[in-house]
Formats: C-alpha cells, structure tokens, sequence
C-alpha cells in the first residue's frame, strides 16, 4: 500500500473518530447527539417565524453530521467520493459546524489546563493546519490516483486506433 493510501485511510478513521467523539462528548454530556445541538436553531429560527427555514437549517446540519461517517467510510476505502465530501466539509469545519478533522487535539487542549485565551488560538491554529493538511493531501491523492488511471486506461476501444 502506497503512503498516500494510507494518509486517506488515516483521514477516514479520523472522520469517524470525531463523529464518535462528538456522540460521546454529547452522551457523557448527559445529551443526545445532533438533537440537543439543534434546539437552539429552533428556538432562533421560531422566533423570527421563518417557517422553511426550519426545516431547512436541520436538516443541512444532520446530513453534515451524517456525512461525516459517509466519507470516513469512503476514504476508508479509497474511493473519490469521500474526497469530494472531505472537499464540501472542509468550509464548515473551519467555520466549526463541523467537529474538525484532528479533533482529538482540541479535547487534549480542553485536557490541559491553559489560559483559555492561549486555548482558543491553538485550537484555530490546530483547526486551520489540520484542515489544510487535509485538504492538500486530499488533492495530492486525487491528483496522484487520477494520473494513474488515465495512464492505464488504454483498453481495447483506446488502444484500436493505435
């Protein structure tokens, strides 16, 4: 197995970490999952009486969280759309809609008593690198794969007019 492959496996278990982490945060927490986090949107959505968008706020929120096992589960595997869903996650991670990729450095930050000023900037600094981490090795193994099957994809209907 190629290094690159197993840079996207690691980001695929680390998908699934941090949506396990964050049920377990919640279940500790004494809360469920996603629920708890969707009552406050409720609450703001009801009192500026936006119908649609109560529907709508949830339920972009819940396929986030889903999304999170679909492509822990794809990069796993090593299939492009948990590359196209690490792309489409990355904004809301950095905007921490999301649980960020290497989340388990954040609840070390928590762990460790720090002045909570310096927690919060090496949280966004872990955040930020994380993310571009990620985000670039997402792109090299893309890069890397494609070129690979665009170099092998000679078959009989390519190789005919040769």
């Amino acid at each position: 197995m190629k290094t690159w492959d197993r840079i996207i496996i690691l980001w695929g278990c680390l998908d699934i970490l941090s949506l396990i982490g964050y049920g377990i945060k919640n279940i500790i927490d004494k809360k469920i999952p996603i629920v708890n986090d969707l009552y406050p949107v409720f609450d703001n959505l009801n009192s500026f009486g936006e119908a649609t968008l109560i529907y709508i706020v949830p339920t972009i929120i819940l396929i986030l969280y889903l999304s999170l096992g679909v492509s822990g589960y794809f990069l796993i595997k090593r299939k492009y759309a948990g590359v196209i869903l690490g792309y489409i996650q990355t904004p809301f991670r950095l905007l921490l809609i999301l649980p960020p990729s290497i989340s388990i450095l954040i609840w070390l930050t928590n762990i460790v008593h720090l002045d909570p000023r310096n927690t919060i900037i090496i949280s966004m600094a872990i955040i930020f690198t994380s993310e571009l981490l990620k985000v670039f090795s997402l792109y090299k193994w893309q890069k890397l794969n494609i070129n690979f099957l665009t170099s092998h994809s000679t078959g009989p209907a390519n190789s005919a007019g040769q």
